[in-house]
């Protein structure tokens, strides 16, 4: 989703209305996800409970008002500094997918060799 947004050449702006979207898309489907994550995600070595306990403990709480609440306007100013962030950002999300790599193993165990030339500007050090 911010890949393509990335690749697009779309600012944080369609990025956020993006994320907007999927979350308005994935709800329907949410509440069994969170309770797959419960099963699943739960482990003594892991940092974090799982996503669905998470929700649990933050939708029990009771909701508190912001203490500064950022509307349009009063974003554009910590937009307009991380501008620079963003276009480098947006550069090293836009070509995540294809990295080059050579000798890693993949998700099934077989070693990957991906072409070297793909044609694909250089990411910023």
């Amino acid at each position: 989703m911010a890949r393509q947004a990335s690749r697009s050449g779309d600012g944080p702006a369609a990025w956020r209305s993006r994320v907007a979207r999927a979350r308005t898309t994935a709800v329907g489907r949410m509440p069994l996800v969170r309770r797959l994550s419960v099963r699943d995600e739960a482990s003594l070595f892991a940092p974090h409970p799982p996503a669905g306990l998470l929700h649990r403990m933050l939708t029990a709480r009771t909701p508190q008002e912001p203490k500064v609440k950022l509307d349009g306007s009063r974003m554009e100013r910590p937009d307009a500094e991380l501008t620079r962030h963003f276009d480098r950002t947006a550069r090293t999300v836009a070509w995540s997918g294809r990295a080059v790599v050579r000798g890693v193993h993949g998700r099934d165990g077989r070693r990957t060799r991906w072409p070297t030339d793909q044609g694909l500007p250089a990411l910023p050090p």
